[in-house]
Protein backbone atom coordinates (compact mmCIF):
# COMPACT_ATOMS: atom_id res chain seq x y z
CA UNK A 1 0.00 0.00 0.00
CA UNK A 2 1.48 3.39 -1.01
CA UNK A 3 2.71 5.45 1.94
CA UNK A 4 2.81 2.57 4.39
CA UNK A 5 5.99 1.81 6.29
CA UNK A 6 7.30 -1.66 5.46
CA UNK A 7 7.70 -2.53 9.16
CA UNK A 8 3.93 -2.09 9.67
CA UNK A 9 2.82 -4.24 6.76
CA UNK A 10 2.44 -7.39 8.89
CA UNK A 11 0.22 -5.73 11.55
CA UNK A 12 -1.97 -3.40 9.48
CA UNK A 13 -4.63 -6.05 8.82
CA UNK A 14 -4.94 -7.01 12.49
CA UNK A 15 -5.08 -3.36 13.47
CA UNK A 16 -7.81 -2.68 10.91
CA UNK A 17 -9.93 -5.54 12.29
CA UNK A 18 -9.62 -4.20 15.85
CA UNK A 19 -10.49 -0.68 14.69
CA UNK A 20 -13.49 -1.87 12.71
CA UNK A 21 -14.79 -3.82 15.71
CA UNK A 22 -14.44 -0.77 17.97
CA UNK A 23 -16.32 1.41 15.50
CA UNK A 24 -19.16 -1.10 15.27
CA UNK A 25 -19.45 -1.55 19.04
CA UNK A 26 -19.36 2.18 19.82
CA UNK A 27 -21.45 3.32 16.86
CA UNK A 28 -18.84 5.86 15.81
CA UNK A 29 -19.25 6.95 12.19
CA UNK A 30 -15.95 8.75 11.64
CA UNK A 31 -12.47 9.22 13.12
CA UNK A 32 -10.14 12.21 13.29
CA UNK A 33 -6.57 11.12 12.65
CA UNK A 34 -3.70 12.55 14.67
CA UNK A 35 -0.19 13.08 13.34
CA UNK A 36 1.27 12.02 16.67
CA UNK A 37 1.56 8.44 17.90
CA UNK A 38 1.17 6.73 21.27
CA UNK A 39 4.72 7.53 22.35
CA UNK A 40 4.12 11.29 22.00
CA UNK A 41 1.02 10.90 24.16
CA UNK A 42 3.05 9.09 26.81
CA UNK A 43 5.65 11.86 26.78
CA UNK A 44 3.03 14.59 27.10
CA UNK A 45 1.38 12.76 29.97
CA UNK A 46 4.72 12.40 31.75
CA UNK A 47 5.54 16.10 31.26
CA UNK A 48 2.21 17.15 32.75
CA UNK A 49 2.69 14.91 35.77
CA UNK A 50 6.36 15.75 36.35
CA UNK A 51 6.61 19.47 35.78
CA UNK A 52 9.32 19.88 38.40
CA UNK A 53 11.59 17.28 36.81
CA UNK A 54 11.04 18.76 33.36
CA UNK A 55 11.86 22.26 34.64
CA UNK A 56 15.09 20.94 36.19
CA UNK A 57 16.02 19.24 32.92
CA UNK A 58 15.56 22.53 31.10
CA UNK A 59 17.64 24.38 33.70
CA UNK A 60 20.42 21.75 33.67
CA UNK A 61 20.71 20.14 30.23
CA UNK A 62 23.79 18.18 31.33
CA UNK A 63 22.67 14.97 33.06
CA UNK A 64 25.60 14.96 35.50
CA UNK A 65 25.01 18.49 36.72
CA UNK A 66 21.28 17.81 36.85
CA UNK A 67 21.72 14.73 39.04
CA UNK A 68 24.06 16.64 41.38
CA UNK A 69 21.51 19.47 41.67
CA UNK A 70 18.76 16.93 42.29
CA UNK A 71 20.68 15.21 45.09
CA UNK A 72 21.50 18.55 46.71
CA UNK A 73 17.82 19.52 46.54
CA UNK A 74 16.65 16.21 48.01
CA UNK A 75 19.06 16.72 50.91
CA UNK A 76 17.94 20.33 51.47
CA UNK A 77 21.49 21.58 50.93
CA UNK A 78 22.44 25.23 51.39
CA UNK A 79 22.61 26.19 47.72
CA UNK A 80 24.42 29.51 48.18
CA UNK A 81 27.01 28.00 50.49
CA UNK A 82 27.66 25.10 48.12
CA UNK A 83 28.13 27.44 45.15
CA UNK A 84 30.46 29.66 47.19
CA UNK A 85 32.64 26.69 48.19
CA UNK A 86 32.63 25.44 44.59
CA UNK A 87 33.70 28.84 43.32
CA UNK A 88 36.62 28.99 45.77
CA UNK A 89 37.64 25.43 44.96
CA UNK A 90 37.68 26.14 41.24
CA UNK A 91 39.70 29.32 41.75
CA UNK A 92 42.31 27.30 43.65
CA UNK A 93 42.21 24.61 40.96
CA UNK A 94 42.88 27.13 38.20
CA UNK A 95 45.57 28.94 40.18
CA UNK A 96 47.49 25.69 40.69
CA UNK A 97 46.75 24.00 37.36
CA UNK A 98 50.39 24.21 36.29
CA UNK A 99 51.39 22.34 39.45
CA UNK A 100 48.85 19.51 39.48
CA UNK A 101 48.43 19.16 35.70
CA UNK A 102 44.84 17.93 35.98
CA UNK A 103 42.31 18.41 33.20
CA UNK A 104 38.72 19.53 32.85
CA UNK A 105 37.27 16.19 34.00
CA UNK A 106 39.00 16.54 37.36
CA UNK A 107 37.84 20.16 37.51
CA UNK A 108 34.23 19.08 37.02
CA UNK A 109 34.48 16.41 39.72
CA UNK A 110 35.93 18.96 42.13
CA UNK A 111 33.03 21.33 41.44
CA UNK A 112 30.41 18.62 41.92
CA UNK A 113 32.05 17.45 45.14
CA UNK A 114 32.12 21.02 46.44
CA UNK A 115 28.43 21.49 45.67
CA UNK A 116 27.63 18.33 47.66
CA UNK A 117 30.22 18.61 50.41
CA UNK A 118 27.76 19.46 53.20
CA UNK A 119 24.68 17.41 52.28
CA UNK A 120 25.35 15.16 55.27
CA UNK A 121 23.76 17.87 57.45
CA UNK A 122 20.45 16.55 56.12
CA UNK A 123 20.93 13.49 58.35
CA UNK A 124 22.78 14.94 61.33
CA UNK A 125 25.31 17.65 62.05
CA UNK A 126 27.55 15.40 64.21
CA UNK A 127 29.48 13.22 61.81
CA UNK A 128 28.03 15.01 58.79
CA UNK A 129 31.17 14.29 56.79
CA UNK A 130 30.43 10.57 57.10
CA UNK A 131 26.80 11.13 56.14
CA UNK A 132 27.93 13.12 53.09
CA UNK A 133 30.20 10.25 52.12
CA UNK A 134 27.27 7.82 52.31
CA UNK A 135 24.80 10.05 50.46
CA UNK A 136 27.14 10.71 47.54
CA UNK A 137 27.86 7.02 47.21
CA UNK A 138 24.19 6.00 47.33
CA UNK A 139 22.53 9.10 45.87
CA UNK A 140 21.83 7.64 42.41
CA UNK A 141 24.09 10.12 40.62
CA UNK A 142 23.44 9.54 36.93
CA UNK A 143 26.06 9.98 34.23
CA UNK A 144 28.96 9.17 36.55
CA UNK A 145 31.28 6.19 36.40
CA UNK A 146 31.50 4.38 39.78
CA UNK A 147 35.14 5.45 40.05
CA UNK A 148 34.13 9.09 39.54
CA UNK A 149 31.55 8.79 42.32
CA UNK A 150 34.26 7.33 44.56
CA UNK A 151 36.53 10.29 43.77
CA UNK A 152 33.73 12.79 44.38
CA UNK A 153 32.79 11.32 47.75
CA UNK A 154 36.47 11.23 48.79
CA UNK A 155 36.54 14.99 48.15
CA UNK A 156 33.78 15.54 50.69
CA UNK A 157 34.33 17.51 53.90
CA UNK A 158 37.19 16.69 56.25
CA UNK A 159 36.40 15.60 59.79
CA UNK A 160 35.87 18.46 62.25
CA UNK A 161 39.20 20.00 63.32
CA UNK A 162 38.46 19.46 67.01
CA UNK A 163 37.88 16.00 68.53
CA UNK A 164 34.68 15.34 70.42
CA UNK A 165 34.92 15.70 74.18
CA UNK A 166 35.06 11.97 74.88
CA UNK A 167 38.08 11.54 72.60
CA UNK A 168 39.93 14.79 73.23
CA UNK A 169 41.79 13.66 76.34
CA UNK A 170 43.18 10.51 74.74
CA UNK A 171 44.35 12.33 71.61
CA UNK A 172 46.04 15.09 73.60
CA UNK A 173 47.79 12.48 75.73
CA UNK A 174 48.93 10.72 72.55
CA UNK A 175 50.18 14.01 71.13
CA UNK A 176 52.23 14.79 74.29
CA UNK A 177 53.66 11.30 74.29
CA UNK A 178 55.24 11.71 70.85
CA UNK A 179 56.29 15.37 70.48
CA UNK A 180 57.68 16.28 67.07
CA UNK A 181 57.15 12.79 65.65
CA UNK A 182 54.87 11.61 62.85
CA UNK A 183 51.48 10.74 64.27
CA UNK A 184 51.02 7.00 64.04
CA UNK A 185 47.27 7.29 64.59
CA UNK A 186 46.35 9.92 62.02
CA UNK A 187 46.27 9.47 59.15
CA UNK A 188 44.65 7.09 58.60
CA UNK A 189 43.46 5.47 61.85
CA UNK A 190 42.85 8.64 63.90
CA UNK A 191 39.22 9.54 63.29
CA UNK A 192 39.60 13.05 64.75
CA UNK A 193 42.79 15.08 64.10
CA UNK A 194 44.03 17.41 66.83
CA UNK A 195 44.69 21.09 66.24
CA UNK A 196 48.41 20.47 65.76
CA UNK A 197 48.04 17.51 63.41
CA UNK A 198 45.44 19.31 61.31
CA UNK A 199 47.81 22.24 60.89
CA UNK A 200 50.98 20.24 60.24
CA UNK A 201 49.70 17.52 57.98
CA UNK A 202 49.79 14.67 60.47
CA UNK A 203 52.76 15.66 62.67
CA UNK A 204 52.18 15.95 66.40
CA UNK A 205 53.67 19.15 67.73
CA UNK A 206 52.64 19.16 71.38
Amino acid sequence: MPGMDQSRADIIVTGAVVLDTLLQRTGVKELVLCEWALREGILLDYMQGHRRSVARAEAYPDVRRRSVASLAERCAADDEHGKHVARLALELFEATRRLHGLGDEARSLLEYAALLHDIGHHISYPGHHKHTYYLIKNGRLRGFHPIEIEVARERGPLPPPWPPAEEARGLRRHSRRTPGAPCARWPPSCAWPTRSTAATGGWCAA
